[in-house]
């Protein structure tokens, strides 16, 4: 029933992508911007590299890649990060191009999480953190998705149920097939 419904739900966002150009230069690139600047994880630079260290862009729907980010935790260590994530789509609405939520129903929350796709503790401090992102249970809506789209990805990470210890959104192109 899920899976239905999210499939119904990305075959109407994938029909109405067509005539929209990518935004803010993600043709070519990928834009990432901290949503808080009072985390207490600060971003510093941000890079997106497939499983060999290799900069990549767009991302693959089929293949994990990783953010690797320079980071300041100004938190004490962190040891049971979870993520919730949102997902929205580059559309046309009207005549205008417009960033419309896609509905996940909770199928992106905690795909990240301490010991799956981010090696915990994080200590305190400025250091490089790799993130391993891994859409491949996303595989079975890419038929109904466009072959290439703009995204707008927001990470939401949590230290277990406290408050949000950071919250990261990527702006970048997604290859489906």
């Amino acid at each position: 029933m899920l899976g239905s419904s999210i499939a119904v739900l990305l075959l109407f966002l994938g029909s109405i992508h067509a005539a929209c150009t990518p935004p803010n230069g993600t043709d070519t690139k990928f834009n990432w911007w901290q949503c808080t600047p009072n985390d207490p994880i600060k971003y510093y630079n941000l890079s997106l590299q497939d499983s060999s260290g290799k900069d990549i862009y767009p991302i693959r729907l089929q293949q994990p890649f990783v953010v690797n980010a320079l980071i300041n935790n100004t938190d004490g260590p962190l040891n049971n990060l979870t993520t919730s994530v949102k997902l929205w789509q580059w559309v046309q609405q009207g005549s205008d191009c417009v960033w419309r939520e896609v509905p996940t129903l909770g199928a992106l929350n905690n795909l990240i999480k301490c010991g799956q796709g981010i090696k915990c503790p994080v200590e305190s401090g400025r250091q490089n953190l790799e993130i391993t992102v891994d859409l491949r249970p996303l595989s079975f809506a890419a038929v109904l998705l466009p072959a290439s789209a703009p995204y707008k990805i927001e990470y939401q990470i949590r230290e277990g149920s406290a408050a949000q210890a950071s919250c990261l959104t990527l702006e970048t192109l997604v290859n489906t097939r």
